[in-house]
């Protein structure tokens, strides 16, 4: 199984000079996966794209607008969450990005980094399943019967997003409203969850779980 490393950089650490991005890479072991990706600007000036590598340190995004060096951005990523990033270096198709988080949110990345890399050839939900976007109440149950109330962010027929603090651990069943579910990953808001009847057997997650 793909394990993939923890570390990040320093919370508050400046951007290093371009010429010195090659060795981050080599630090953090960059997972292909080709997320949507939105960001603003401290200028308010708003873009899109798609990661083509990401790891706990940073990532790199193609097809979006022009951003210098040296730039914050607030970026919204697919499947991933909110993160403040720097911009450390400029391509022909987009820029590389470094992430300003502490250690604890860069270990929290790496596990879904690695979740979502071993599940790939399975997926964690169905990719043609539609979501909806939500934001409704909902009461959560916890495998200890403790129940919470939380938010549906969004849902489709396989999983959802649910706002919930403090965070279930990824693999934990519990029940969202009516639906079983399992916890899959994390973000900034909350969990994602796949219901229970849409889970492949055999899929790759369980192997993140017993060694993750």
């Amino acid at each position: 199984m793909t394990r993939l490393s923890p570390s990040a950089a320093p919370h508050g650490e400046p951007a290093a000079p371009a010429a010195s991005q090659k060795p981050e890479n080599r630090r953090h072991r960059r997972a292909p996966l080709p997320l949507a990706v939105r960001y603003l600007a401290a200028n308010g000036e708003e873009g899109e794209g798609r990661l083509t590598n990401v790891s706990a340190g940073g990532a790199r995004i193609a097809g979006a607008s022009a951003a210098a060096v040296g730039d914050v951005l607030i970026l919204y990523v697919e499947k991933l969450g909110r993160f403040d990033a720097c911009v450390v270096r400029r391509e022909e198709d987009g820029f590389a990005v470094r992430f300003s988080h502490k250690a604890a949110r860069a270990k929290r990345l790496c596990d879904t980094l690695t979740f979502l890399v071993n599940s790939a050839g399975d997926g964690i939900e169905k990719r043609g399943a539609r979501r909806f976007p939500q934001d409704e109440p909902a009461r959560m149950v916890l495998p200890d019967g403790s129940i919470i109330d939380c938010r549906i962010l969004d849902i489709s027929t396989t999983g959802a997003s649910v706002g919930v603090k403090p965070r279930p651990g990824v693999g934990t069943h519990l029940r969202v409203g009516r639906m079983q579910a399992r916890v899959v990953r994390h973000h900034e808001d909350g969990i994602g969850v796949v219901f229970a009847q849409a889970e492949p057997e055999g899929s790759a997650c369980s192997e993140a779980e017993r060694t993750g």
